[in-house]
């Protein structure tokens, strides 16, 4: 709409940078193709406008890639680097450290998988699904290296790796690997409960959860038997 595209333009001016994969605003608020793409002037763009272009507006910068993202996954290798290559620029210029880069053995970007990250309290959650070219595909070694160290814990089997920035890691493409991300290591748990408790009655249980900073954003199951 119209009010987006202000919205952009004020954000551009007062230092923001906006990144688009192709000609922005060709459509309005209705999917019904202007006369005039609303953001043409913004991101400089022209009948002639073919290969990427950075464009200064204010105190900002727009960042038009010129390459589509749709059907990624199904480029051949080469091109999908093109793509890559393109992306890490506009990244560069954005001053935007990645979260994280999951890589292979052979050091190349191990691509077309997923990364979800999910945060709650001083936790962060990573669930990492390799890709899986056919049903029976094998384990990927990979290593996984974040911008600042953690506390990391493989959440399935409740390995610890240390505090590093780095791990190794055996990617299942049938199944997620989840990783817990934590600014303080985990020290074990203190448990105490009622000794005796009469049929139908209730049971006081305590658990606290010990570790090396304040704990915040844990979830603990327990099972009663």
């Amino acid at each position: 709409s119209d009010a987006e595209a202000d919205g952009i333009r004020n954000f551009v001016t007062d230092g923001g940078v906006v990144v688009a994969d192709v000609r922005p605003g060709v459509l309005d608020e209705h999917c019904a193709a202007r006369e005039t793409g609303a953001l043409d002037t913004l991101f400089g763009w022209t009948q002639e406008s073919s290969e990427y272009t950075e464009h200064v507006v204010g105190k900002g910068k727009c960042i038009l890639l010129n390459k589509s993202m749709s059907g990624y996954s199904n480029l051949e290798e080469e091109k999908r680097k093109s793509v890559r290559e393109t992306v890490d620029d506009a990244i560069r210029v954005t001053s935007v450290s990645p979260f994280c880069h999951l890589t292979r053995e052979d050091g190349t970007p191990l691509v077309t998988g997923r990364i979800v990250r999910f945060r709650r309290g001083k936790i962060i959650t990573l669930g990492i699904l390799a890709p899986r070219p056919r049903a029976d595909a094998p384990k990927i070694n990979a290593t996984m290296t974040f911008a600042q160290p953690f506390h990391i814990y493989d959440q399935r089997t409740g390995r610890y790796y240390g505090q590093t920035q780095r791990v190794n890691l055996a990617l299942d493409p049938a199944s997620a690997t989840m990783l817990s991300l934590l600014p303080y290591k985990v020290e074990g748990l203190k448990t105490s409960a009622d000794t005796k408790v009469v049929p139908g009655g209730a049971a006081t249980i305590s658990v606290n959860l010990l570790a090396t900073g304040q704990p915040q954003g844990h979830i603990l199951r327990l099972r009663v038997r």
